[in-house]
Parts: C-alpha cells; sequence; structure tokens
C-alpha cells in the first residue's frame, strides 16, 4: 500500500527503481550521497502499515523488525569512508531521516521535534541535494535521494 501524504525519503542505488518511482510521481532531489560498493551492509525495511522505508546496519534491529511484521527488502548499499550519516525519528508522523548534513541534523533534533539517534552509517563523499551531477567515482555507488510531497524543514 502506497501514502501519498507519506513524507517518506526513500534512498535507491538502482536507476530503474528511480525512474519507476518518478513514473509514479516521486521527485528526485539527486544525489545523496557516494556509498562504496562493499562493505558493511546497510538493510533496508519496508512498513506498509505506516509507509515507511528504514534502514539500518544492525542485522539485529533488521532481525527484531522482521519479526514485528516489517518487510525485509534487501540489502540497500554498504557503509564505508568517513563522512556521518547521521539518523533522526519523529514519533508523531513516525519517520526516520537520514541525512550526512550535521547542521540538518542539528536543526531537526534541536528545533523541530526530532529524536536525534546518532551515526547510522559512514560514507565516501556527500551528494549534492541540487540535483547537480557530481563527477564519476570509481568504485563507489551514487545513491539517488527520491521524495514524494515531503516537507521535513
Amino acid at each position: 500500500m502506497y501514502n501519498s501524504n507519506s513524507s517518506e525519503h526513500f534512498y535507491t542505488k538502482d536507476y530503474y527503481e528511480r525512474s519507476v518511482l518518478v513514473k509514479r510521481g516521486w521527485t528526485c532531489e539527486g544525489t545523496a550521497w557516494y556509498a562504496p560498493d562493499r562493505g558493511n551492509a546497510i538493510y533496508r525495511l519496508y512498513l506498509g502499515t505506516v509507509g515507511e522505508h528504514f534502514y539500518s546496519t544492525s542485522l539485529y534491529e533488521k532481525n527484531v523488525l522482521v519479526s514485528r511484521g516489517w518487510k525485509y527488502e534487501g540489502i540497500a548499499f554498504y557503509s564505508g569512508g568517513a563522512i556521518k550519516t547521521y539518523r533522526a525519528y519523529n514519533s508523531s508522523i513516525r519517520k526516520h531521516n537520514f541525512t550526512t548534513d550535521s547542521y540538518e541534523q542539528k536543526v531537526l533534533t534541536t528545533q523541530r521535534g526530532w529524536k536525534n539517534e546518532g551515526v547510522a552509517w559512514y560514507v565516501y563523499q556527500a551528494g549534492d541535494s541540487n540535483g547537480a551531477e557530481k563527477p564519476k567515482v570509481t568504485k563507489k555507488i551514487r545513491l539517488v535521494l527520491c521524495w514524494w510531497n515531503s516537507q521535513i524543514l
């Protein structure tokens, strides 16, 4: 089930998946970050009742969520590099946010009611949210940020 009012951020390395989402009305904001093509797995899960995808490097967290009804969708991408990707949670809308922007994380968690859940994983290079293409980076995967009707700030 798809909730068009979900305000969900979605991350994918798959061009086909991105294209399908664009045809369904999602807007792509550009490259969120560049991740390695191997390393520590980042698991992707989905809970249809709230319309949220969730990402975690924790096998334990993944298994607990699956036992609570989340659908495991596989390894989304990998963690590696020196740039922190932060995780925040907003219990009133039941959504997580992931960002490499420490200022965005600070605003969300000190002024907008989001709970700071710390560093989720690491990436090689931050992306460009205005959609401009970065030069190709060998052995790194470009993660595209897509969103549907999202306003988090």
